[in-house]
């Protein structure tokens, strides 16, 4: 079934429910959900080597099992200790928002550094977008790191990760001698195309302004309408929109 496949041990949203499968045909004594997690974190670690969930688990002696609940008991005295990887994920991207709000830009990296291994979309493609562009004195631009992430927050399905990914696509991109995204257009319209279906502001703006210009796709207006009217709605029911317009009124 779904619990003997080889997991990669990036996928983790994925991966959650195939464990919960394999833990329920495994023999084990009765863990309650903070030690199931605690496995997990074992299980997450011996999957990066591509062995299958079900023989990771089975391969957990005892005193493994005994030590991740033990583990698992100090972390839930912690104020984030979870008992979902999503969870903790969201609670690390709040400290990560805040920490920017706060200009402490550094402890923000580490927040969404530590979400990404949780291999959260929304902290890959925050961290693809920082180390793209950089801040001077503060973030150093990182085009490799860039790339893994914008391609890790495209692959969990998150639109502005593969919004990020069509840029890459449109323009190329080089570390010194080293192609890191070869320049190729079919694919980035591709990534654009997949973004604005999903509902992607920046990727319907780019496709309805192609589209009504004919670049690299066949000229069409009304699909053209059709994009910039979804992306103009999704400015009107931004929640922030009135708080914006408020200050730029004031």
């Amino acid at each position: 079934g779904g619990g003997e496949r080889a997991v990669d041990g990036g996928r983790v949203r994925e991966f959650v429910g195939r464990v919960a499968e394999v833990l329920a045909e495994v023999e084990h004594d009765g863990e309650d959900e903070l030690e199931l997690t605690a496995l997990f974190r074992l299980v997450v670690d011996e999957a990066a080597e591509g062995k299958t969930v079900a023989d990771v688990i089975r391969e957990l002696s005892r005193d493994d099992r005994v030590d991740a609940a033990e583990a698992a008991d100090d972390a839930e005295e912690g104020e984030n200790a979870m008992s979902t990887w999503d969870d903790w994920a969201e609670i690390l991207l709040d400290e990560a928002e805040d920490l920017m709000d706060d200009g402490d830009v550094p402890g923000a990296v580490r927040k969404y550094e530590q979400a990404a291994e949780l291999n959260d979309s929304l902290a890959h493609v925050a961290l693809a977008r920082l180390h793209l562009l950089g801040i001077p004195g503060v973030v150093d631009a990182n085009y490799s790191a860039a790339v893994e992430h914008a391609k890790s927050s495209a692959a969990l399905g998150n639109s502005d990760g593969q919004s990020l990914l069509g840029y890459m696509f449109s323009v190329g991109i080089r570390d010194g001698r080293d192609v890191l995204v070869e320049k190729n257009m079919q694919k980035a319209l591709l990534y654009w195309i997949v973004a604005a279906e999903a509902g992607n502001m920046y990727a319907q703006m780019v496709m309805g302004y192609r589209f009504m210009y004919g670049l690299d796709v066949e000229e069409n207006m009304e699909l053209s309408a059709k994009l910039y009217a979804k992306a103009a709605q999704l400015v009107v029911d931004d929640p922030d929109m009135d708080d914006f317009l408020e200050k730029q009124t004031a």
